[in-house]
């Protein structure tokens, strides 16, 4: 159904006119005014509030819709609706108390009969018979909706299947056709290349709005006519209208929550920065920012400093922005260091807000390409700031911007930062009741298409987490299933085989190792194994072999001769369609994801494909082309087939370390550029596009690895998370009663409940020894904590000056596909009994076994001390829980986002490698 005003201002409606002088301009929140596809505005007030609408029924039981503006009308998408419920089939609404009654079904049903009527191209359509108007997007009357067309048809399916009523299941099949029919020709049927969707509202016919509940009822629609016609034409409808939900999903996602429709909000665009930990801001210098669109090169510029930045639809607001001063001749505002507002669903007059409208005629709903939002600032202080948007869910206020985070240092020099704002991003409100609608729709989709499992539960995860409801099952002890498992151990010797290729060396049943962990030679030399990537850096380095000397090798026994031999000979590599797979014949394990051998690894094969690329350029042997091409070529073989390309439910393709769907980063980050070498030697444009899609893969999901000071190795979770309660201000800290991790997409967590027997026992618990004794407060065991700032000069042995973890396990350990680990949710239950600041820390990925801490984001606690029982909560991001990852791997990943950063000409790429080679210089000088 369209979306009315009670979802796309719901926050408006939240807090009513409240007006805020600011800079001496008003601050309006974002949805008093919006853009239509004309250009003109449109005022909130001529929404078509059908949500709001008074529901009234007649004698016999047909509703009438009492909507704003409107008057009293029928609607037949409602009574539809209304059939549904009568017949005891769906409960579209609870609040209206809708119970099963079969006479009043058939009044409806007898409704749709006869308002079933031909339209002007001769098509079986409900037609509505007022105005109306949702977002940008306005339907003069006599419109027709696909949304109503399928929930007719569903209804008088219903007629059919409880009464056997042919003449409803004529005219269901009737209402079908115009499904079925081109929007040129007067139907709902929007086309684009292979891709067909159903349109609620079939305006305009070359650029609709694609809503997202109204394709999906419709599938559902086809789904029951199709399990009773069995047509051919609207299975076929089906099939096409599934794949083309597959497709597009992506575009909805914002990563936590789901678009109503893919038509943007083109004005009135709200972000602010802030500190994304949420500690008061850095007083940092603001002199301009930009959104550029490069599909036009055209920009909109909003000139911070300037005597008018407060007026227009380019403006800054709010009052955390200091007075306009002169630095280096830029006129600039800088950020005002005060506490941060997150009031859910709430623009208040704190922070540093700015609006901006995008800044070319928008044409296309399926464009896919970013918009840039460029920031010019003097980095003169060390710290967080990052870009947040305006939150399109409700119970949230803002959301942190996917790479959104600027490059600060102190040093003291100016730069210029690029964000990409994406299109998913650029949605309308959505309020409970769609987000509702899409997971329930998804989830009955999934059923019978298990290609749409993951997105219903991802739909469902982002509704848990905005409702905030309790967890539905607690898990007492999670297990993993390769938790006890350690990482394949390496003898650190090489040997030469009897051609001269050399091998690796792996621990077996007679290897032995010292006291302190080291290699005992005395129990032998363990089992040697061909190692591709070896064998490849042999070809490439010769002599020059790193490590030769040190694991046991004369380098002058070192040939590329060998190697090159290995390489090209049919027996060593794995044969599919014509790509030669190089595979590893030795079980692995690497943190707790166990792989059997034999295995194919991107990484190797990167070195593979880079190594015979060396030995063509420097004419090492005659023709080698075609087995630089069948290398390149295993980069289109998935997982499935014996290769090692996953392609997640964004369609999009990750070249994989191990076959397991965990996304070890350097793997793919090495393959691009070898990839795109391999392209230009060959002048080959297949090649060349298993580049381009690794880069479009890794500027889409870089920032899960993000982890705000470093870069996460791969996206499986670390299990066992060990988080910290931290003290920044007060003198007694809160009673806690009652922690929890909770998984929002299968709606089970983990507890700790502190006070009671066992708290600092099992796989959840408590740790740590500034815990205060157990006591009961109220009927509740509780404990508190300590300062151990104030408790302990220097770090205790073993752990920090703040000693109050908490041990939380995944209460979910498994995934098939490792993109797909939700955001989790920690809940604390406590007594709030004085006044303090804490904050919650997570143990650091870049620190060893090391007792280092960084805050989650989002994490400060503030307790007023009012004496009540509350509970806040903080989000556990994927990127916070990933396992250590050592320097070594951070230089290389930085070393290859340069690589594709001077490859693409891409600022993001550049960018991403500036700041994470920040982190690894910070890292060296800092002693654990």
């Amino acid at each position: 159904m369209v979306m009315s005003i009670a979802d796309t201002v719901l926050e408006k409606l939240r807090a009513v006119l409240i007006l805020i002088f600011i800079l001496g301009v008003w601050l309006p929140d974002q949805t008093f005014a919006q853009a239509s596809g004309s250009g003109a505005q449109v005022d909130v007030g001529a929404q078509t509030d059908v949500d709001g609408a008074r529901h009234t029924v007649d004698a016999e039981g047909v509703p009438m819709l009492e909507i704003k503006n409107v008057g009293k009308v029928h609607h037949p998408a409602w009574t539809a609706l209304y059939a549904l419920s009568y017949a005891g089939i769906e409960v579209y609404d609870s609040s209206l108390g809708l119970v099963k009654d079969h006479d009043k079904f058939e009044a409806c049903i007898r409704w749709l009969m006869s308002n079933l009527k031909q339209d002007s191209h001769g098509l079986w359509v409900w037609e509505y018979s007022f105005n109306s108007t949702y977002n940008d997007v306005s339907m003069r009357s006599p419109w027709s909706s696909a949304f109503a067309q399928a929930t007719g048809i569903q209804a008088l399916l219903a007629a059919y299947r409880l009464d056997g009523n042919k003449q409803a299941l004529d005219a269901a099949t009737r209402a079908a056709v115009s499904l079925m029919t081109p929007i040129s020709k007067g139907g709902f049927q929007f086309e684009s290349g292979a891709d067909m969707w159903f349109e609620e509202i079939p305006a305009s016919a070359d650029n609709p709005s694609h809503i997202l509940n109204g394709h999906m009822r419709v599938l559902l629609a086809l789904k029951e006519l199709v399990d009773i016609t069995g047509e051919a034409d609207v299975k076929q409808s089906l099939k096409v209208g599934l794949d083309t939900l597959y497709r597009w999903l992506p575009l909805y996602d914002t990563g936590y929550w789901l678009r109503y429709d893919l038509n943007p909000k083109k004005e009135e665009l709200l972000f602010r920065l802030a500190n994304p930990y949420g500690f008061k801001n850095l007083a940092l210098a603001i002199d301009k920012i930009r959104l550029v669109d490069p599909d036009t090169g055209k920009e909109a510029v909003l000139d911070v400093g300037a005597p008018d930045d407060a007026e227009g639809p380019l403006r800054i607001a709010g009052t955390d922005w200091s007075a306009a001063e002169k630095i280096d001749d830029r006129s600039v505002r800088r950020l005002v260091p005060s506490e941060l507002d997150n009031t859910p669903d709430r623009v208040g007059a704190p922070h540093t807000y700015f609006y901006f409208e995008l800044p070319a005629e928008w044409k296309n709903n399926l464009r896919r390409n970013n918009y840039n939002l460029f920031i010019d600032y003097l980095d003169d202080h060390a710290g967080n700031v990052a870009v947040q948007q305006r939150s399109i869910a409700p119970g949230i206020a803002f959301k942190d911007v996917r790479d959104g985070d600027l490059h600060l240092t102190g040093e003291n020099i100016w730069r210029t930062w690029m964000i990409p704002v994406r299109v998913n991003d650029l949605g309308y409100w959505v309020g409970f009741t769609y987000a509702e609608k899409h997971s329930e729709y998804l989830r009955k989709i999934a059923t019978w298409d298990p290609r749409f499992g993951d997105w219903s539960a991802l739909a469902q995860g982002y509704l848990n987490l905005a409702k905030n409801d309790s967890p539905q099952k607690i898990i007492n002890q999670p297990q993993s299933e390769v938790q006890s498992l350690k990482n394949t151990p390496v003898v650190p010797l090489l040997s030469l085989d009897k051609k001269g290729v050399v091998m690796q060396h792996f621990a077996d049943s007679h290897t032995k190792w010292s006291k302190n962990g080291t290699f005992d030679p005395s129990g032998g030399k363990g089992t040697p194994s061909y190692s591709p990537y070896l064998i490849a850096e042999q070809l490439l380095s010769g002599e020059g072999l790193a490590g030769a000397e040190t694991f046991g090798l004369n380098v002058s026994d070192i040939k590329r001769e060998p190697a090159l031999d290995w390489l090209l000979n049919p027996k060593n590599y794995y044969n599919v369609n014509g790509a030669h797979i190089y595979q590893y014949y030795f079980d692995n394990v690497y943190n707790d994801i166990a792989t059997k051998a034999p295995w194919p690894s991107a990484f190797g094969q990167a070195y593979v494909l880079k190594s015979l690329i060396f030995a063509k350029k420097q004419k090492l042997r005659g023709d080698l082309e075609g087995n630089i091409a069948a290398a390149a070529t295993a980069y289109d073989v998935p997982v499935e087939q014996g290769g090692f390309v996953s392609i997640d439910k964004s369609g999009l393709k990750f070249y994989e370390e191990v076959p397991n769907r965990t996304h070890v980063l350097n793997a793919h980050a090495v393959s691009v550029p070898e990839l795109a070498a391999a392209a230009r030697l060959l002048s080959d444009k297949q090649i060349q596009s298993y580049s381009d899609q690794g880069v479009q893969a890794l500027k889409d999901k870089l920032y899960l690895y993000d982890t705000g000071y470093w870069l996460r190795y791969d996206q499986n979770p670390k299990k066992e998370l060990l988080l910290q309660l931290d003290w920044h201000e007060g003198k007694v800290s809160p009673l806690i009663h009652d922690v929890l991790l909770e998984n929002p997409e299968t709606g089970s967590a983990v507890r700790i409940l502190p006070g009671d027997s066992g708290d600092f026992d099992g796989v959840s618990r408590l740790s740590g020894t500034d815990w205060q004794a157990a006591k009961q407060v109220d009927g509740k065991l509780v404990r508190g904590f300590s300062d151990g700032y104030q408790v302990h000069p220097e770090p205790v042995n073993g752990g920090t000056r703040q000693n109050a973890y908490m041990v939380l396990a995944l209460p979910a350990q498994k995934f098939d596909d490792y993109f797909n680990v939700p955001v989790h949710k920690l809940t604390i239950h406590y007594k709030d009994i004085a006044k303090g600041r804490f904050s919650i820390n997570i143990q650091s990925i870049n620190a060893g076994s090391a007792l280092k801490f960084v805050p989650l984001r989002g994490s400060q606690w503030i307790t007023t001390g009012d004496q009540e029982w509350k509970k806040v909560s903080f989000l556990v991001r994927p990127q916070d829980i990933g396992w250590y990852k050592g320097a070594d791997y951070q230089k290389f990943e930085v070393n290859q986002l340069q690589r594709i950063a001077s490859l693409t000409y891409d600022q993001y790429f550049y960018q991403y490698a500036m700041r994470h080679r920040y982190f690894l210089e910070t890292q060296k000088k800092v002693k654990w």
